[in-house]
Protein backbone atom coordinates (compact mmCIF):
# COMPACT_ATOMS: atom_id res chain seq x y z
CA UNK A 1 0.00 0.00 0.00
CA UNK A 2 1.27 3.33 -0.87
CA UNK A 3 1.11 6.18 1.65
CA UNK A 4 -1.26 8.74 0.44
CA UNK A 5 -0.18 12.70 0.11
CA UNK A 6 -2.42 13.94 3.38
CA UNK A 7 -0.63 10.74 5.22
CA UNK A 8 2.64 11.86 4.42
CA UNK A 9 1.98 15.38 5.35
CA UNK A 10 0.81 15.13 8.49
CA UNK A 11 3.69 11.98 9.52
CA UNK A 12 5.97 15.34 8.30
CA UNK A 13 3.99 17.71 10.62
CA UNK A 14 4.73 15.27 13.68
CA UNK A 15 8.27 14.54 12.75
CA UNK A 16 8.50 18.17 12.71
CA UNK A 17 7.13 18.91 15.74
CA UNK A 18 8.89 15.91 17.84
CA UNK A 19 11.97 17.46 16.35
CA UNK A 20 11.14 21.22 18.04
CA UNK A 21 11.05 19.94 20.74
CA UNK A 22 14.09 17.59 20.90
CA UNK A 23 15.92 20.65 19.46
CA UNK A 24 14.43 23.28 21.45
CA UNK A 25 16.25 26.44 22.19
CA UNK A 26 16.19 27.17 25.86
CA UNK A 27 15.51 30.24 26.59
CA UNK A 28 17.88 33.29 26.83
CA UNK A 29 18.46 33.82 30.68
CA UNK A 30 17.31 36.91 32.22
CA UNK A 31 19.43 39.63 31.94
CA UNK A 32 19.81 40.05 35.96
CA UNK A 33 18.87 37.86 38.77
CA UNK A 34 17.50 38.27 42.34
CA UNK A 35 16.94 34.99 44.38
CA UNK A 36 17.05 33.86 48.03
CA UNK A 37 17.60 30.74 48.68
CA UNK A 38 15.88 29.16 52.15
CA UNK A 39 14.92 25.74 53.74
CA UNK A 40 10.71 25.56 53.45
CA UNK A 41 11.22 25.07 57.42
CA UNK A 42 12.94 24.80 60.29
CA UNK A 43 12.06 23.34 63.91
CA UNK A 44 11.66 26.12 66.81
CA UNK A 45 15.38 26.00 68.01
CA UNK A 46 17.13 24.94 65.28
CA UNK A 47 19.23 28.37 62.29
CA UNK A 48 17.91 28.98 59.03
CA UNK A 49 20.79 29.36 56.66
CA UNK A 50 19.71 31.70 54.04
CA UNK A 51 21.31 32.57 50.76
CA UNK A 52 21.12 35.71 48.81
CA UNK A 53 22.57 35.99 45.14
CA UNK A 54 22.25 39.24 42.72
CA UNK A 55 23.81 39.42 39.57
CA UNK A 56 23.57 41.08 36.01
CA UNK A 57 24.78 40.03 32.76
CA UNK A 58 25.14 43.64 31.67
CA UNK A 59 28.52 43.97 33.60
CA UNK A 60 30.81 45.92 33.00
CA UNK A 61 28.81 48.57 32.46
CA UNK A 62 25.22 48.32 34.83
CA UNK A 63 26.70 47.07 38.45
CA UNK A 64 24.44 46.90 41.30
CA UNK A 65 24.24 50.12 43.02
CA UNK A 66 21.94 48.99 46.47
CA UNK A 67 21.19 45.68 47.79
CA UNK A 68 19.23 45.38 50.80
CA UNK A 69 18.35 42.17 52.79
CA UNK A 70 15.90 42.42 56.19
CA UNK A 71 14.79 39.70 58.38
CA UNK A 72 11.54 39.01 60.61
CA UNK A 73 11.87 36.57 62.97
CA UNK A 74 8.63 37.10 64.58
CA UNK A 75 6.16 36.50 61.56
CA UNK A 76 6.20 40.04 60.33
CA UNK A 77 5.94 42.17 63.54
CA UNK A 78 8.80 43.49 63.45
CA UNK A 79 11.76 43.93 60.33
CA UNK A 80 15.50 44.15 61.40
CA UNK A 81 17.93 45.68 58.72
CA UNK A 82 20.41 42.41 57.85
CA UNK A 83 22.30 44.15 55.67
CA UNK A 84 22.86 46.88 53.32
CA UNK A 85 25.38 47.88 50.90
CA UNK A 86 26.50 49.36 47.79
CA UNK A 87 28.73 46.95 46.31
CA UNK A 88 29.34 48.71 42.56
CA UNK A 89 29.90 45.15 41.46
CA UNK A 90 28.00 43.02 38.87
CA UNK A 91 27.29 40.23 40.98
CA UNK A 92 26.27 40.14 44.73
CA UNK A 93 26.56 36.61 47.50
CA UNK A 94 25.43 37.15 50.61
CA UNK A 95 24.75 33.99 53.71
CA UNK A 96 23.38 34.79 56.70
CA UNK A 97 21.88 32.71 59.66
CA UNK A 98 18.35 33.43 61.25
CA UNK A 99 17.26 31.29 64.79
CA UNK A 100 13.63 29.94 64.62
CA UNK A 101 11.95 31.51 67.71
CA UNK A 102 8.52 29.56 69.10
CA UNK A 103 6.51 26.92 66.33
CA UNK A 104 4.25 28.79 64.38
CA UNK A 105 5.98 31.98 64.28
CA UNK A 106 7.80 32.24 60.33
CA UNK A 107 10.75 33.56 59.77
CA UNK A 108 10.30 36.06 56.87
CA UNK A 109 13.24 37.38 54.93
CA UNK A 110 12.75 40.42 52.36
CA UNK A 111 15.67 41.46 49.19
CA UNK A 112 15.86 43.78 47.16
CA UNK A 113 18.48 45.55 44.72
CA UNK A 114 18.54 48.61 42.16
CA UNK A 115 20.68 47.78 39.02
CA UNK A 116 22.20 50.62 37.77
CA UNK A 117 24.37 52.08 34.76
CA UNK A 118 22.57 49.32 31.88
CA UNK A 119 21.08 49.72 28.89
CA UNK A 120 17.63 50.23 30.99
CA UNK A 121 18.59 53.23 33.55
CA UNK A 122 18.27 52.34 37.15
CA UNK A 123 15.60 49.19 37.15
CA UNK A 124 15.08 46.20 39.29
CA UNK A 125 15.53 42.12 38.87
CA UNK A 126 12.63 42.50 36.60
CA UNK A 127 13.87 45.16 34.32
CA UNK A 128 11.74 47.28 35.32
CA UNK A 129 12.10 50.79 35.94
CA UNK A 130 12.62 52.10 39.56
CA UNK A 131 9.80 54.35 40.79
CA UNK A 132 12.30 55.68 43.78
CA UNK A 133 9.53 57.43 46.05
CA UNK A 134 6.72 54.40 44.95
CA UNK A 135 7.76 51.26 44.44
CA UNK A 136 11.57 51.81 46.16
CA UNK A 137 9.59 52.25 49.25
CA UNK A 138 7.21 48.99 48.94
CA UNK A 139 8.35 46.28 49.67
CA UNK A 140 4.75 44.28 48.96
CA UNK A 141 6.07 44.47 44.91
CA UNK A 142 9.34 44.24 43.04
CA UNK A 143 11.85 45.16 43.00
CA UNK A 144 11.86 42.97 46.49
CA UNK A 145 12.06 39.05 46.09
CA UNK A 146 10.64 37.52 49.46
CA UNK A 147 10.88 33.66 51.47
CA UNK A 148 8.84 32.59 54.18
CA UNK A 149 10.51 29.92 56.16
CA UNK A 150 7.64 28.19 58.11
CA UNK A 151 8.74 26.93 62.03
CA UNK A 152 7.67 23.98 63.43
Amino acid sequence: MKPTAPAILLFTLALGGLLALVFRTPPPPPDRTLTIAAPVFVRAGETAHITIEAETVHAPAEWIEFFQVECSLDGGETWTLNHYAQPGEPQVHYVFAAPAQSAGVDILVRVRAAFRGGPDGDVGFAGRPIDWPGSWGQWERPPSVHARIHVE
